[in-house]
């Protein structure tokens, strides 16, 4: 059942299923090559996670509300900082080192969903780095509910160069040891981002 839940979970995050999209459990048995029983049971599990909802008798990818996503980057901006504030003061070299790999790949003029991964992959990294399995979970969590909303923001031209100096600018402030730096410049990323997010759809934010 993980491997089909990862697998649905990964069509999803790289927009194979979109919202809205219907969920048949033949049709995913098929195309995973298994039988309906474990997507019935991961189906279910991902319902729990809010990645899918229920419609009629099936199940369809869900749709978040300008409100849920608004409630979203709320939680995420805050449980960011506090990773990249525990990666100040946990990360190895090594670490560091790979965040900084991952940061000099960054070029605006790639396609939204090369930027979508590596943005994935600094993110992993940092969460890792915090050295916190129950931190992780959260965000990988997160994670999940933001992959319903697509690749958006790597459309708009300065949203792909601004995201780099940010991306750096957290990790500058992890290798320097300096937590309350690298908790404010996530935060930060995350909010900016949430901006973007509602400008590139048309949308004004909703107040909390």
């Amino acid at each position: 059942m993980g491997v089909v839940c990862d697998a649905i979970t990964s069509a999803i995050r790289d927009g194979k299923l979109r919202p809205g999209d219907r969920l048949r459990e033949h049709e995913l048995a098929e195309r995973l090559g298994v039988s309906r029983t474990p997507v019935r049971e991961a189906l279910k599990r991902l319902e729990v996670q809010g990645l899918v909802t229920p419609a009629g008798d099936g199940m369809t990818v869900t749709t978040l509300s300008p409100q849920q996503v608004t409630e979203l980057y709320t939680a995420w901006a805050e449980l960011e900082g506090v990773a990249a504030g525990q990666a100040a003061l946990h990360a190895r070299p090594a670490d560091i080192q790979m965040m900084r790999s991952i940061c000099e790949q960054w070029r605006p003029d790639l396609t939204p969903e090369r930027l979508g991964t590596l943005n994935h992959r600094l993110h992993q990294a940092i969460y890792a780095a915090s050295c916190n399995m129950f931190l992780q979970r959260s965000l990988d969590a997160i994670e999940n509910a933001v992959a319903l909303l697509g690749l958006q923001t790597y459309t708009y031209a300065q949203r792909r160069e601004v995201a780099g100096a940010e991306h750096m600018a957290i990790v500058d402030a992890i290798a320097r040891r300096d937590p309350a730096a690298a908790a404010a410049a996530a935060r930060s990323h995350i909010v900016e981002a949430e901006k973007i997010r509602f400008l590139v759809v048309g949308q004004r934010p909703p107040t909390l």
